[in-house]
Parts: structure tokens; C-alpha cells; sequence
């Protein structure tokens, strides 16, 4: 069965040759040049044939064509640390401006994504392209505390850069139109009862959310969302728009047999990036991985983490758990 066959079966709830599975890791320092970003990318692909081949986004996104200047400092995970950031004052958030998305970090960011379609096309691997939510960036501009901040004192001027950040987003996947990307994987920090109650992210979360899922381009068919967090908000994140979701399920409040009743879509999960693929064995990662498709059934599932894995993840544990949706024997 063809890669596209099989997710495509997967997420309308129809039998498959095997569970789908895809991982995907951070390459900074490689992000930040767009020959080096996409072959880090391919390499990571073709080395353990992923069913899809999800392109995440560096830390930033594209926060320096907004001012943000921040700095890789060895986090495993790909964060970065914010040296300056441009938002300091609620006021600031009326100040930003449109950018182009043919030029600085979104012009890379999409030459980048280019040439991974090209490579990809041949051996007709989905390409996924990884995009932090607009609230999930303005994070990145202001810092968490003082965003909170805004978004409690001052929601207008709050909303009017929220507006800016997601036209731009819409704008920059707008821009790969010609490229026929197959999916886009929305990486969503505050729909999270931790974080913001359902009022608060229905107000400032899911109206750019689901804005930016509702303009994509046409050959999008795999609309995939992470929600970073111990508590995620299942009920919104139905009114997203996406078809399949992922978060930590094997840390969080719920887990994949309470999310079945919650969720109509298909799950990506199964693995914890930590637990299993950085500070585990192959032996665990397959039972982990094999007790998680028992699990769900065969249906709706694909195997995989709700984060990217970490940099540090043996070569040993990536292949463990691409071999682990192989039938045994």
C-alpha cells in the first residue's frame, strides 16, 4: 500500500496494510540555511522511510522578520532562547507589520520546503509542513508571562497582531501553493486548561487556528495538530479543522482509550519523546508502540509522538519504531 493510500485510509477510518508512522526532529543551527535545512530534512526521511516527512519549523518561524532575534543554545528539543524580543509594551502589538513571504526567514522557510517536495517526489512521500500557531508565535515575540498579561489588560491591541500573525501564516503556506505540500501540522501551545481557559483560547487561540486550517492550500488533505500541554481542550479542538491530533498521551491527563470517546479524528501518538525514544530500549519502544495500536484497534491511529523526538534519540530507537508497525515475522 502507497504511503499516501495508507493515511489517507487511516484518517477516514478504513483498514490498512499497517499502522502509519512518522516521526520527526528539530534541526537548529541547519534551519537557518536553506540547502542545509532541506537536506537534513530528506536525510532524516530517506534514512527511515517515514510515511510522511514532516518538515518542522525552527524555533523562531519566521520571528526575526518581526524583530525577534533569539539564539540556539544546545536544548535538545530545538528551543532557542530569545535575546531580544519586539514586543515590550502592549502598544507594540498595533505596530507590526505584514511581511513578504518571499523574503527573509519566510522566503527561506519556503525555499527550504521547495526543495523538500522535489526530493520527496519520486519515492511519493507526503510532505507535512510544520507551522507554530499565531498565538503559539506571538508567544516567541512578548515571552508567556507578559502575553498572558496583554491578553487580560489589553485583548484589542493583542487581537490586532494575532490578526497580522495569522494573515502572514496563512500567507507564507499560500506561497507554497505551486508546490503541492500534502499536509501541514499546526503546533497549538495554549489549548490547555494549564494555560488558558476554554473561553480565553476560544477568544484568542481558535480564531487564527482555524483560520489558518480553513486557507490552506488545495492539495493540503492532511490537516494534522499538536496540543502541547498536560490538559488539552478536546472540544475546541474539534472546531480547528483538522483530521488528526496529537499531544502527550502518555504523560497528560488523558490518555488514547479516554481520548476515542472525545475525538472522531485519528490520533498520532503512542510514543513519549523522553521516555521511550531518548531514554528507552528498542525492545520498549516496540511493546509501547504495539500495545498503542492494540489499543486504538487498527483504526484512526497513527503511530508517532505528539512533539518532535529529540536530538539525542539513538539511531537505534528511530529505527525501532519504524520497524514496529511491520507485521511480525
Amino acid at each position: 500500500m502507497e504511503k499516501r493510500e495508507r493515511l489517507e485510509r487511516t484518517i477516514a477510518g478504513e483498514p490498512t496494510d499497517r499502522a502509519p508512522v512518522a516521526l520527526w526532529r528539530p534541526f537548529p543551527g541547519d534551519d537557518q540555511r536553506t540547502a542545509d535545512y532541506a537536506q537534513a530534512v530528506g536525510e532524516f526521511q530517506f534514512a527511515y522511510d517515514w510515511d510522511a516527512c514532516v518538515v518542522a519549523p525552527p524555533w523562531s518561524f519566521a520571528g526575526g522578520d518581526y524583530g525577534l532575534q533569539s539564539e540556539w543554545q544546545g536544548a535538545t528539543n530545538g528551543d532557542c532562547i530569545a535575546q531580544r524580543r519586539p514586543i515590550k509594551r502592549s502598544l507594540d502589538w498595533t505596530e507590526l507589520r505584514l511581511p513578504d513571504p518571499a523574503r527573509g526567514e519566510f522566503g527561506r522557510l519556503g525555499a527550504s520546503v521547495r526543495l523538500v517536495v522535489d526530493a520527496m517526489h519520486m519515492p511519493g512521500t507526503p510532505v507535512v509542513v510544520g507551522v507554530p500557531s499565531p498565538l503559539a508565535q506571538a508567544v516567541r515575540l512578548a515571552g508567556q508571562d507578559q502575553l498572558i498579561r496583554h491578553l487580560r489588560t489589553q485583548p484589542e491591541r493583542l487581537r490586532t497582531g494575532l490578526n497580522i500573525l495569522t494573515d502572514a501564516t496563512v500567507r507564507y503556506l499560500d506561497s507554497l501553493r505551486a508546490s503541492n505540500i500534502s499536509g501541514v501540522y499546526l503546533m497549538v501551545d495554549h489549548a490547555d486548561y494549564a494555560v488558558l481557559c476554554e473561553e480565553e483560547y476560544a477568544t484568542f487561540g481558535l480564531p487564527g487556528d482555524s483560520a489558518v486550517m480553513a486557507n490552506l492550500p488545495k492539495s493540503v488533505w492532511l490537516k494534522m495538530a499538536y496540543l502541547r500541554g498536560t490538559s488539552p481542550m478536546f472540544k475546541v479542538a474539534a472546531q480547528m479543522g483538522v483530521n488528526a491530533i496529537g499531544w502527550d498521551d502518555r504523560g497528560g491527563e488523558i490518555d488514547l482509550q479516554a481520548a476515542k470517546s472525545q475525538w472522531d479524528g485519528a490520533i498520532f501518538g503512542g510514543l513519549d519523546p523522553e521516555k521511550h525514544l531518548r531514554g528507552g530500549t528498542p525492545s520498549g519502544i516496540r511493546d509501547a508502540s504495539r500495545e498503542a495500536q492494540n489499543l486504538m484497534g487498527g483504526r484512526r491511529f497513527m503511530v508517532g509522538c505528539g512533539a518532535p523526538s529529540l536530538m539525542t534519540t539513538p539511531q537505534s530507537h528511530w529505527r525501532a519504531a519504524r520497524l514496529s508497525v511491520e507485521k511480525l515475522g
